[in-house]
């Protein structure tokens, strides 16, 4: 008898982030391992990012506002948006850029008929947002024999994104009241990173054996094979966000690539951070350019232009792969990272990958490193698969039922 799983995830769209991607990957890897798999989420997702015999897709209408979703940059735009964040502020009971707060009633009413209707058994749920997180929980409470997982992706009440730090009293103490609640009635727990589950298990430690890191992985191309990337000047690429906090590192970056002239190229693709914006056009840094969102598929031909691949790591989060990690390894390129001593310097580091730098960035030893690196061929003997989809799959698939 084929198993099934219903995945509970607001959003499947690639636009939406690390996210959204992680779990287009194990629900489709999932329906090839033949699980029957319900995905539930809101109006984006769709089967245009899934199509697979054994998914089927149950979406329920958002009444989060599509206005903040979006950054204003006129004056229209800004009145519009702080008119919903009122409202938001007024409605939710916890966090205001929680996307799923207001959708309860829906959300426990579908994921009940379904369940009930096609006798599940698992359910995953993935958060932020992090109030489907507690929803999964009502359902558990509803059919007590349901085998809950609870996927965490981000920071919770210890974070510092959705506004957590600028909630009242009062909205901190429910989103506390959520957290505990979802540690508490989860069968099982999955972060998507070990820094997760280290300050996870400060605040629970009783959830100790039930928390698991489940990276977010790869899909690998073995077919694809690195060439050498021949140009005069040298090329450093930057996939996806920068996030906000890593400055430190990104100022005096730039600094010694304004410095270093034209014979070196950085590019920035993926989602913009004005703060870069900013500098490097107040700066007259003319050898940056900032390439806006490309989809996955088109990815390869940023990786098969580039010498150098390059990140920024957030301090405290230095045991933390990012998905850009995993990108930079699969198309094989010298990575340069930003970063405190942590796994992934050491990854990078003993597997030689490229190399790991901090704030005090010394030219001599970046060029140094450039000329080294340039075209050094990749690391082989270095076990890049473990990372990838159908290797983690396998600890998702033992607590499925």
């Amino acid at each position: 008898m084929k198993k099934s799983v219903v995945i509970l995830v607001y959003s499947l769209a690639p636009r939406n982030g690390v996210g959204a991607r992680r779990w287009q990957k194990f629900a489709l890897e999932l329906a090839n391992l033949n699980y029957n798999v319900y995905i539930v989420g809101a109006n984006d997702v769709n089967n245009e990012y899934l199509s697979h015999k054994n998914i089927e897709y149950k979406i329920f209408d958002s009444k989060y506002p599509k206005v903040l979703d979006r950054i204003p940059t006129n004056f229209v735009q800004k009145i519009s948006y702080h008119l919903a964040v009122k409202k938001q502020e007024k409605q939710a009971l916890g966090a205001t850029y929680d996307r799923a707060t207001l959708d309860k009633k829906e959300i426990v009413n579908l994921l009940s008929k379904l369940v009930e209707e096609n006798e599940i058994k698992n359910l995953i749920v993935s958060g932020a947002p992090f109030s489907l997180l507690y929803y999964g929980t009502i359902i558990k409470e509803r059919f007590p024999s349901l085998n809950l997982i609870s996927d965490i992706r981000d920071a919770w009440t210890w974070g510092v994104g959705y506004g957590m730090q600028q909630l009242s009293v009062s909205k901190k103490k429910h989103e506390k009241f959520l957290e505990q609640s979802v540690v508490k009635k989860s069968d099982y727990i999955t972060v998507a990173s070990e820094d997760l589950k280290i300050e996870l298990l400060k605040k629970y430690s009783a959830a100790q054996e039930k928390t698991t890191t489940l990276l977010n992985g790869i899909e690998f191309d073995e077919s694809y094979v690195a060439v050498p990337f021949n140009s005069d000047k040298i090329v450093i690429t930057h996939i996806g966000s920068v996030n906000s906090g890593v400055e430190k590192y990104w100022i005096p970056f730039l600094n010694l690539i304004k410095q270093m002239g034209k014979e070196v190229v950085v590019k920035f693709i993926g989602r913009t951070n004005l703060n870069i914006v900013n500098y490097v056009s107040s700066n007259k840094i003319e050898n940056v350019e900032f390439i806006k969102f490309v989809q996955e598929q088109d990815l390869k031909c940023f990786f098969e232009e580039t010498h150098f691949v390059l990140m920024f790591k957030k301090d405290g989060f230095e045991n933390t792969f990012p998905s850009k990690y995993f990108d930079y390894i699969k198309y094989e390129k010298p990575i340069i990272a930003f970063t405190k001593e942590g796994a992934v310097a050491t990854e990078i580091v003993q597997n030689d990958l490229g190399s790991v730098f901090d704030e005090y960035i010394n030219q001599s030893e970046f060029i140094d490193f450039l000329e080294l690196y340039k075209n050094k061929p990749f690391n082989q003997q270095y076990d890049k698969h473990k990372f990838s989809i159908e290797n983690l799959i396998l600890e998702l698939e033992r607590k499925i039922k």
